[in-house]
């Protein structure tokens, strides 16, 4: 805006940010690199929520805003985990019981086990970002908190690992101020008093 205008008029040094954490997962066999590339000295924060929390989260967003289709939540886990499972991105030691009239099904071997474990295969790094940005055209829920492959797509991309600094959002829950320090030595800011921050909440939560 104007004052930036200014400043960079002035002579003054500028520091700039961007929000966008669809940067994380969207076209990963593309877009870090081309990023990386534009400005090669940027610095980067990733913040990782708990991936179930994270996952349960969307799944009611999406309840809210009529984009998930399951009323079930389970239901939608056992058909993302299926769909994961046919375009390679995992494998599914154990049989994903689906309701019977349902049309995707699972190629694991039937067992008696409900739990769910699954790896990733080894594969190249090209070709599971490809697929990764394939199918997060289909916005899973489960999809967002493979952290792995997004994490592993960007810090290729940089110039240098250390550009990239990976949070917890438990820390930063527990221990905002500690977090806040950490975040100003990354981008190189000098350390000063944390603002007054609140707790926020999302109503969304309160669905049933």
């Amino acid at each position: 805006g104007g004052k930036i205008s200014k400043a960079a008029k002035e002579g003054r040094n500028l520091m700039t940010f961007d929000k966008t954490p669809i940067y994380l997962v969207k076209n990963l066999h593309s877009q870090p690199e081309l990023i990386s590339k534009t400005v090669p000295w940027a610095k980067y924060i990733v913040i990782l929520r708990n991936p179930v929390d994270r996952a349960y989260s969307q799944f009611m967003m999406g309840k809210k805003t009529h984009i998930t289709n399951p009323a079930d939540f389970d239901f939608a886990v056992r058909k993302e985990l299926v769909l994961l499972e046919k375009v390679g991105l995992i494998t599914l030691p154990d049989a994903v019981f689906l309701p019977k009239n349902s049309t995707i099904t699972s190629t694991a071997s039937p067992a008696a086990s409900h739990e769910f474990k699954f790896t990733f295969p080894i594969r190249s790094a090209v070709n599971e970002t490809k697929v990764f940005s394939d199918v997060f055209k289909q916005n899973l829920c489960l999809q967002r908190g493979f952290y792995a492959i997004q994490l592993q797509a960007w810090i290729d991309a940089l110039p240098h690992p250390e550009q990239m600094l990976v949070l917890n959002s438990d820390d930063l829950k527990r221990s905002p101020s500690d977090v806040y320090r950490r975040i100003l030595c990354h981008v190189g800011l000098p350390e000063h008093n944390q603002p007054a921050v609140k707790k926020a909440h999302n109503a969304r939560r309160q669905m049933a």
